[in-house]
């Protein structure tokens, strides 16, 4: 069966969180979801970890596709998740138009692509601005 972005966007994904330790020895904790390749947070507290990972997931969503990866769809999609609130809470609202087409479709098309660098490139001089680190 076809995926759309919106069934996408409402996978849940299994989050594992776990002790690391950097380069120095600190103990930090890694929170990742093991079904999606290189989607991980690293912070001292494992609920910032967490947070930090809740946020990072649709971006590396889109940006998979936008490059023409492959994203994994392990179980179907939550029912009654409010997917257009989520997309405009985390700054993607202008992917509104793009959330009933098939993830195959979107997977390297050229105005879905330019749409994702577009609104990562503002999300990135936003951040710059605001002294956070990106």
């Amino acid at each position: 069966m076809a995926v759309t972005l919106r069934q996408l966007l409402a996978t849940p994904y299994v989050m594992h969180v776990r002790p690391v330790q950097d380069e120095q020895g600190t103990w930090l904790r890694r929170a990742e979801y093991p079904e999606l390749e290189d989607c991980y947070a690293i912070d001292a507290s494992p609920w910032t970890a967490m947070d930090a990972l809740d946020e990072h997931l649709m971006g590396y969503l889109v940006d998979r596709l936008a490059a023409g990866g492959d994203v994994r769809v392990p179980r179907p999609a939550r029912r009654g998740v409010d997917v257009e609130r989520h997309v405009d809470e985390a700054g993607f609202g202008p992917l509104r138009k793009f959330l009933d087409v098939e993830v195959d479709r979107l997977r390297g098309d050229e105005e879905f692509a330019a749409r994702v660098r577009e609104l990562r490139s503002r999300q990135a001089s936003v951040d710059t601005q605001e002294g956070m680190k990106v």
